[in-house]
């Protein structure tokens, strides 16, 4: 099947943003526009995009050896941050034409018929969201005869050392021409900008908090595989898939964990998976509930792989000592909020209440006790506001077991606070906890993962979990 060359998005600067699939071929009224964006680009609206393609993009740059930034700046060119008449109606973000005459794999096909006559094409596929579009591009940017050379040419470049912004910036320039005609020269220097600063993309400038160069810093050991083989990022993701199995809260719960209704404490609703498990012999099993965030296995290895490179660069097993510490000690869950129950010593199932990745208590509940709590107690617990924490036992967050004192040492800049006496100290230790998951979600490192791993490394050389004291 040959497939056509990309819509060039000319008058478009960013990222992604939720829209229902279209499997029909009608064109929504969208005022006349065409190529560029039909809403108001707000500052909320890029930076929710951003953070949903960059997780994207690091996916396929494990899956398919796709630069990760590069996928994640076309993404904003071709789609105005998912708001161009065919991202809303299709969720082809990166504006992939298709010559033939029904879709791939049984998806729908949709007629651009505003698109401008000297731009080839006009027909492009509908995805079922925007991962399957990433996914499905990635693929085809890794596979087709267009672009296949490239991409083994940019795999081969990082597997030897070389640097990664380099490289994705030279796969970018070799496959552009091709996925890009229509003016290739100006959509080549749009998308290196959308690279450097994703937000405000016409500046010419970096920002370093934003930079989907930040993107490239995941290691060596991403780059995609022979899964026959072994090694690499499918051996990572299927170890972290199968740490995950560890996550009782999930794998036993009985509502399925959905989303809660409304945002918590900060955190999006729809990083979130409210479970109501039960844990316990079967005759007489303990109920819970928890509000957990909700980590793409994808991001974990990401994490993991960066903390490796960073702090314990060429130690073999590095990855799956990480992954062994993270299952045994939070069952590769990191609670936002609510009762997080646990068998310490193999026989009583214990209440441990947390909020924002560590164990809180309150006036009115401790932690540690043995006895079933009421459901709505327990609903109300999940609900409380910081104000009413009473103390931060451990101070310690999960996956890993990070103290406010090892992220300050790490990360001085911060604001981490040196003790959790006060109720200040406190709200500002699970205010850094938060902020630094959230920003992890769409960044390749956990800044809370690599000051662990910085205060343990003797320990972790030995392949073994440290303590919270160890070195």
């Amino acid at each position: 099947m040959r497939i056509l060359y990309s819509l060039a998005a000319l008058f478009i600067s960013c990222v992604f943003v939720l829209a229902p699939p279209v499997t029909s071929a009608a064109e929504p009224d969208m005022n006349g526009k065409c190529y560029g964006p039909t809403k108001t680009l707000t500052p909320e609206l890029k930076a929710a995009f951003v953070e949903e393609v960059s997780a994207l993009a690091i996916k396929a740059e494990h899956d398919h050896g796709i630069p990760a930034p590069i996928l994640a700046a076309m993404s904003i060119d071709e789609s105005g941050y998912g708001t161009t008449k065919l991202a809303l109606a299709t969720h082809n973000v990166l504006s992939y034409k298709w010559s033939g005459k029904s879709g791939p794999g049984g998806r729908a096909l949709f007629t651009l018929t505003c698109q401008d006559k000297n731009d080839e094409g006009n027909v492009y596929i509908v995805f079922k969201d925007r991962a399957d579009a990433a996914d499905f591009v990635s693929d085809k940017l890794a596979k087709s005869k267009y672009y296949k050379a490239a991409t083994l040419a940019y795999r081969q470049a990082v597997a030897s050392g070389a640097d990664r912004e380099a490289s994705a910036k030279a796969w970018f320039r070799t496959i552009a021409p091709t996925y890009n005609p229509y003016q290739s020269q100006a959509y080549i220097a749009k998308v290196l900008k959308a690279a450097d600063d994703p937000i405000e993309v016409s500046s010419g400038k970096r920002d370093p908090k934003t930079t989907l160069w930040n993107l490239a810093t995941v290691t060596n050991a991403t780059k995609a595989t022979d899964p026959k083989k072994g090694g690499g990022a499918q051996a990572h993701l299927a170890a972290v898939k199968k740490a995950q199995l560890a996550s009782y809260a999930i794998t036993q719960a009985t509502n399925d964990c959905p989303s809660p209704a409304a945002d918590m404490f900060g955190w999006p609703a729809k990083k979130l998976k409210a479970c109501d498990y039960k844990v316990g012999p079967k005759a007489s099993p303990r109920t819970a509930h928890v509000v957990l965030l909700d980590v793409p296995p994808e991001q974990t290895v990401a994490w993991i792989e960066t903390a490796c490179s960073k702090q314990l660069q060429g130690l073999s097993g590095c990855f799956d000592v990480l992954v062994k510490c993270a299952q045994n000690n939070s069952g590769m869950m990191i609670p936002v909020s609510g009762n997080m129950m646990e068998d310490m010593d193999g026989v009583h199932w214990k209440n441990y209440f947390f909020r924002n990745g560590m164990t809180v208590t309150f006036e009115t509940q401790g932690n540690g006790g043995t006895d079933q709590i009421d459901s709505a107690k327990q609903n109300d617990l999940t609900t409380m506001p910081d104000s009413a924490i009473k103390s931060i036992p451990s101070g310690v967050t999960r996956f890993w077991r990070t103290k406010s004192q090892q992220f300050a040492k790490q990360f001085p800049n911060q604001g981490a606070p040196a003790n959790l006496k006060s109720p200040a100290e406190r709200q500002q230790w699970l205010d850094t906890a938060k902020q630094e998951l959230l920003n992890a979600l769409s960044n390749p490192e956990n800044r809370l993962l690599t000051a662990w791993v910085g205060a343990h490394p003797k320990t972790l050389a030995k392949g073994v979990c440290p303590e919270d004291n160890s070195p």
